[in-house]
């Protein structure tokens, strides 16, 4: 396979026209619509963070339509790694605006504008869990993969951080929802259980060699919070914990793996991961 890079179609700015002015613009995802193709690109329009669209009959010729989402909030911070996946009869947008990982679910009209539906945080810690990649397998179904950035504060190590689990996406009341791709809880170091509603607050040891131990515990509210602050012996990794709400059932799915300095954590189709370097 050779990859021959042609001028003939670039995209530039001008795509745009006079009328909008985009900076940070990058990061394209493109899928199969409708006999068409879309593409996102994420940016900013007018110092706000947002996702472009674009389409094409054959992924040579792009026309710009229109801006698919925007912030509120004219801060200059672009929404990096836009992803654009249809999820069962439904679409989720998926951006990493340079903070916690977000997601809009909701459909598209005929005019390819997104009604919005939800709008959540997917994933609370920058630093445990960003710029994630969703695609649509040969089974139709939905798969995301995620980065997890190192936080140890140790440069120049030689690597970049490591990637999550696929996680299978579906829609539902809550919002996007995440749960681990069939095959994951044989892996070593994954465990997946169910608690009950008057069972919590629940803590679970996920890592405890005795000297270092990094605790999870899901409270009565829906608080999930993952306590590092005994995770390691070594002083510069970042220890702070890592606190999100989840949605709490009658009885809750609870998955967690566990992979030397990841972690990563499901409750009720909700994400929580970070890194926590124990030294032994």
């Amino acid at each position: 396979l050779t990859l021959v890079q042609t001028d003939e179609n670039a995209l530039t700015e001008a795509i745009h026209g006079e009328a909008v002015r985009v900076t940070d613009w990058r990061d394209p995802c493109v899928i199969r619509h409708a006999g068409q193709y879309l593409m996102v690109l994420g940016g900013c329009v007018d110092e706000r963070g947002c996702m472009l669209l674009y389409t094409s009959p054959d992924m040579r010729h792009w026309t710009y339509r229109h801006v698919l989402a925007i912030s509120d909030k004219a801060d200059g911070i672009p929404w990096e790694c836009p992803n654009l996946i249809q999820v069962d009869s439904r679409f989720a947008l998926i951006y990493s605006p340079c903070t916690e990982v977000r997601v809009k679910t909701g459909t598209l009209d005929a005019a390819l504008r997104f009604v919005e539906e939800t709008d959540e945080v997917m994933e609370p810690e920058r630093n445990g869990f960003y710029a994630p990649q969703a695609f649509t397998d040969e089974d139709g179904r939905a798969i995301m993969i995620g980065w997890l950035p190192e936080s140890d504060n140790v440069p120049h190590k030689g690597w970049a951080g490591v990637m999550s689990l696929p996680r299978l996406l579906s829609i539902t009341a809550d919002g996007l929802c995440m749960a681990p791709i069939p095959g994951a809880e044989s892996l070593p170091g994954v465990k997946r259980l169910t608690v009950r509603r008057e069972e919590l607050p629940y803590t679970w040891a996920l890592h405890d060699n005795g000297e270092e131990r990094t605790l999870l515990t899901l409270a009565p509210d829906g608080t999930l919070t993952l306590d590092r602050s005994r995770s390691t012996l070594v002083e510069t990794p970042d220890k702070h914990p890592i606190i999100r709400r989840v949605p709490v059932k009658d009885v809750n799915d609870v998955f967690f793996a566990v992979d030397g300095s990841a972690v990563e954590v499901l409750v009720n189709g909700k994400g929580l991961t970070g890194r926590i370097y124990p030294t032994k």
